[in-house]
């Protein structure tokens, strides 16, 4: 086995020499650099782990809590307004019936009105009005000749 190059730890010098340890050469260390990398390395490893294990407990969250959740609240709306949608619907019928109804009455009673024997029977009675004789009757086209 080599000996170590102890002028890349610092050199003689900075070991405090030989006397220091009993005579013999400072022992042997990685560089500092190196033990600083691997515990930052390990670090950044754990925070890294630490982040993908928070994002995987938010998904699961989400999957588990909040989209159930949002369906049935979704549901729930949908219900309410297909019954909302129901109620006015049924609404809407009844007034048409009740229009179609009325429509119905309209024409019966505009049917009874513009009976031409109950006008005459008005125009009799009520204003002492009878029909016309065929010499009474005369055409427009002769009356405006004639004058």
């Amino acid at each position: 086995m080599a000996a170590p190059n102890y002028r890349d730890y610092g050199g003689y010098r900075d070991h405090g020499g030989y006397r220091d340890h009993g005579g013999y050469p400072a022992p042997a260390r990685p560089p500092e650099t190196d033990v600083r990398r691997k515990v930052e390395r390990e670090r950044r490893g754990r925070e890294l782990r630490e982040r993908r294990d928070a994002a995987r407990r938010r998904r699961s969250f989400i999957l588990l809590v909040v989209v159930p959740a949002l369906l049935m609240f979704g549901s729930v709306y949908l219900h309410d307004v297909a019954a909302d949608t129901r109620e006015r619907v049924m609404t809407v019928e009844e007034r048409i019936d009740r229009t179609e109804t009325r429509y119905e009455q309209l024409g019966v009673r505009e049917a009874e009105l513009s009976s031409p024997e109950r006008i005459r029977s008005l125009a009799e009675e009520g204003h002492g009005m009878k029909d016309a004789d065929a010499s009474q009757i005369e055409a427009v086209e002769e009356a405006v000749e004639a004058r």
